[in-house]
């Protein structure tokens, strides 16, 4: 953390591994042991719960009945789903998505992999695909559910995961819902107990997913919001004080993680579209020999409260010309200015003129003369004539000296005459 921040992180002891992410900016603002490689255990179920919105999103009114092949070797947390249940893919979603029941996981897992027990392999091996995908290359599902003690991740590649979630609104709908009803008046209830949450520091936890597995202990994974501010926060392997797996300590580490995520930072404007950050010569121009430099639009950047810029946040100018020829319009993009912090860009935003420049007519016809003095054919053109001036004066310098030659000897032979 640098020195610009107003307080330091929480502790994050509890926590095998934390990645805090600021959607927006892109930027991950806490962490601790993001790419160590970690049981994933319930964790499985967000990567799940993506690839079943993306395959069942469209086709959420359609119905599916439970065989008992489809429910065979599920364990856990159930909603004790029976054979010959009738539900819609919206239902099932719900009880997965929401409630987090691993039957249901195993009933989607079954359908969209055709059936029988290579129909789940199918929709395992769609869950690792999706992974890679999404660029999260430490992550395997060995179910759908996580139950199993085969699959392993990141905090880092979850939180690639998740902004995939976040970004699938089918998704982010069913796991944000405090609850649900289905069509029979069953209840279903979300296990994410942040959903609702009053100790979040003025924001709202939008939903993704939290569970326990006795290889992974609780993992925790939620998309917080207040205002335009954005964060992903996944929590691994967090445990209480007597050093067992505790969703309540989990819950409470992230609390804090965010009350102080949104306390430290803020959108800090950085440049706005009327300051000027520099100038330009204008040539062929007799009014003007300059033209101001301005962002064509305001930098903002998500940062710690604080922070200056010229000390904490450095700008760099990359001009794409040295000087501008008129005439010039208002608008026209000279290069670019961007905004580094802590050693990374942060932003940038293209440079305009902020003023124009008409052209001169008597400045252009110098200017004419100028570069036709400059061009190839221009120079050949005065060789030639400085060649042919030299022959010229050469050959009149020649007849000059034969017709003196010639008057010197006439005039001495009249002379011996005489």
């Amino acid at each position: 953390m640098t020195g610009a921040e107003a307080a330091a992180l929480p502790a994050l002891d509890s926590a095998g591994a934390v990645y805090l992410y600021h959607m927006e900016s892109g930027r991950a603002v806490g962490r601790k042991g993001e790419t160590d490689r970690r049981a994933a255990g319930a964790s499985v179920k967000l990567l799940s719960g993506l690839v079943a919105c993306e395959w069942l999103g469209s086709r959420l009114d359609e119905t599916v009945e439970i065989t008992d092949a489809m429910l065979a070797g599920t364990g856990g947390r159930v909603f004790d789903l029976a054979a010959g249940e009738v539900l819609s893919w919206r239902e099932l979603l719900l009880l997965a998505l929401c409630g987090s029941y691993n039957d249901a996981y195993d009933v989607i897992a079954y359908s969209i992999g055709n059936g029988e027990q290579v129909g789940v392999a199918n929709y395992v091996e769609l869950l690792n695909r999706r992974a890679k995908e999404l660029g999260a290359d430490s992550t395997m599902a060995g179910d759908a559910s996580g139950i199993a003690d085969n699959s392993y991740t990141t905090a880092a590649d979850l939180c690639l995961i998740a902004r995939a979630a976040a970004e699938n609104a089918v998704y982010v709908a069913f796991t944000g819902l405090k609850s649900g009803t289905l069509s029979d008046g069953r209840t279903v209830r979300n296990r994410n107990s942040l959903i609702g949450a009053k100790n979040l520091g003025g924001a709202d936890c939008a939903g993704m997913c939290v569970g326990e597995t006795a290889n992974a202990g609780v993992t925790l994974v939620a998309l917080v919001q207040k205002e335009s501010d954005s964060y992903l926060l996944v929590l691994m392997d967090v445990r209480g004080e007597d050093g067992t797996a505790s969703e309540s300590a989990a819950n409470s580490l992230a609390a804090r993680l965010v009350q102080w995520a949104y306390r430290n930072y803020k959108n800090t404007e950085i440049l706005s579209t009327d300051q000027t950050v520099c100038s330009l010569p204008v040539t062929v121009s007799d009014l003007v020999d300059s033209v101001e430099v301005r962002p064509r639009e305001a930098l903002w950047a998500y940062l710690p409260a604080g922070c200056v810029v010229g000390e904490d946040v450095l700008l760099s100018i990359r001009l794409t010309v040295d000087s501008l020829e008129a005439p010039v319009a208002e608008g026209t993009v000279v290069g670019f200015v961007a905004a580094i912090y802590d050693g990374q860009v942060i932003g940038r935003v293209p440079l305009e003129t902020a003023g124009s420049a008409d052209r001169s007519g008597f400045m252009s016809r110098l200017l004419s003369i100028k570069n036709l003095t400059k061009s190839r054919r221009a120079k050949a053109s005065v060789i030639f004539f400085l060649v042919c001036m030299t022959v010229w004066i050469g050959g009149a310098l020649y007849l000059r000296y034969r017709r003196r030659a010639k008057w010197h000897q006439y005039y001495s032979s009249k002379s011996k005459w005489r």
